[in-house]
């Protein structure tokens, strides 16, 4: 098991400077794949698990599962396309391929939340969330990591890749003025559909790509 970048001392310190986050008094238990318990809703008490991340995010499908030409990706999948479009508009920017592989990790602990119903529910459920993602990007990001990447280059590597996924799980346009606009990328269909079956290919060693771009 890779050792946390940051001690449950140090996550606890980093997490306790939220303001306006409710935190119930009993602890709300969640097992893991490794066997192990923890408390959602006391996320100082636990250092975030690799391993648990990994079998998570390899089994969870992207899109809540609704699609109709090909399979949707696995939240890990996803993740390693954000990489594969990474390399093409960032290239030899090491951080940038960290962030892509890291920044849906949080998921792993209160799942895929589709984006329409995140903009639904608002600051209530960035309330429960960000204690989460602020706890796992904390264990495994050095604290001198630039986080405004993944608001800025990161999340155009996000939204690149949701417009893939969308435009192979659903071969038909209908609906495109629901769309949510993307960056404009060097990409073509054919591209498109390429790293899209590569990315389907199958599992993500997230763990390896982690030592590797750690």
């Amino acid at each position: 098991q890779l050792k946390p970048k940051r001690t449950t001392e140090q996550l606890a310190s980093l997490t306790s400077k939220q303001e306006n986050v409710s935190v119930q008094t009993s602890k709300q238990w969640k097992r893991m794949s490794s066997g192990k318990y923890i408390a959602l809703n006391q996320w100082w008490e636990w250092n975030p698990d690799i391993s648990d991340i990994n079998t998570s995010l390899n089994q969870m499908r992207r899109f809540n599962g609704h699609h109709k030409d090909k399979e949707p990706l696995t939240v890990a999948q996803h993740s390693y396309l954000c990489m594969k479009i990474a390399e093409t508009m960032f290239p030899n920017n090491k951080d940038v391929m960290l962030g892509c592989l890291v920044h849906d990790w949080p998921e792993a602990y209160y799942g895929d939340i589709a984006t329409p119903f995140k903009k639904m529910m608002g600051e209530d459920l960035k309330k429960v969330t960000e204690p989460i993602d602020n706890a796992v990007y904390g264990a495994f990001l050095e604290e001198d990591f630039d986080m405004e990447l993944l608001e800025l280059e990161v999340k155009i590597c996000d939204l690149l890749a949701l417009d893939i996924e969308r435009r192979n799980m659903w071969k038909s346009t209908y609906g495109v003025d629901k769309w949510p606009e993307v960056p404009s990328s060097p990409f073509s269909a054919q591209d498109k559909t390429d790293l899209f079956d590569e990315a389907q290919k199958g599992p993500v060693d997230m763990v390896k790509l982690y030592k590797e771009y750690s």
